[in-house]
């Protein structure tokens, strides 16, 4: 039986204040309260440059270990390069 994960493209949405996230919740607790209503979460990020490691390292101190966070693929690779010879790119953390 397949596993699904529900989640949406990105957490960090400015007009999903008031709307998802309570009007007075700091948004550094924004992806602490998103993970509580769904499993997993695309990070857009990951296509327009690749966060720093402690970026990384904070989003899985605000989830827990069951957490899932989807890794886009960045603009060099499925845009620019269209999936050809981009091992390089791919291989990087």
């Amino acid at each position: 039986m397949p596993t699904w994960l529900v989640g949406t493209s990105g957490f960090s949405y400015d007009g999903w204040r008031g709307v998802f996230y309570p009007p007075e919740l700091p948004r550094k607790r924004w992806l602490e309260f998103y993970q509580r209503e769904f499993s997993v979460v695309e990070l857009n990020v990951t296509f327009y440059r690749t966060p720093r490691e402690s970026t990384y390292l904070g989003w899985a101190v605000a989830t827990s270990p069951e957490f899932r966070f989807v890794l886009k693929a960045p603009r060099l690779v499925s845009h620019v390069k269209r999936l050809a010879g981009c091992r390089q790119e791919l291989a990087r953390p």
